[in-house]
């Protein structure tokens, strides 16, 4: 019986298999790729700006306070100075720059940040 299962698991078609994919403006983030596409372009993500992305993919037009950020991905714990969200923020600024996406990143001053559509 075991068998049977795993063997069906492995010879699973392709179009069975569901990638998590969240969709913001004209990008995708690929949860299983650990990536940002648009169109046939894609960009992969280290394990911290994907984390970040994540967040603000899954909450646009919010603004995310560097707490709230800072708690999430690096944890209260963490011996991260805040000018490890300013990185990640450049970076993924960036990549969504290399990818000629319509989503930005916006900064509210003294508040955090957000995912704003330019469409």
């Amino acid at each position: 019986m075991k068998k049977k299962v795993i063997r069906k698991i492995l010879f699973r078609r392709k179009e069975d298999y569901k990638h998590d994919v969240i969709k913001f403006a004209d990008i995708e983030l690929d949860k299983s790729a650990m990536a940002i596409r648009r169109g046939s372009k894609s960009v992969r993500l280290n394990n911290k700006a994907f984390q970040l992305m994540e967040m603000l993919v899954e909450h646009p037009g919010a603004v995310l306070s560097i707490d709230q950020i800072m708690e999430r991905i690096w944890g209260w714990d963490s011996d991260s100075e805040i000018n490890v969200v300013w990185v990640n923020i450049s970076f993924l600024r960036k990549k969504l720059a290399e990818l000629g996406a319509h989503a930005k990143i916006k900064a509210v001053r003294g508040v955090g940040y957000s995912l704003e559509s330019t469409l």
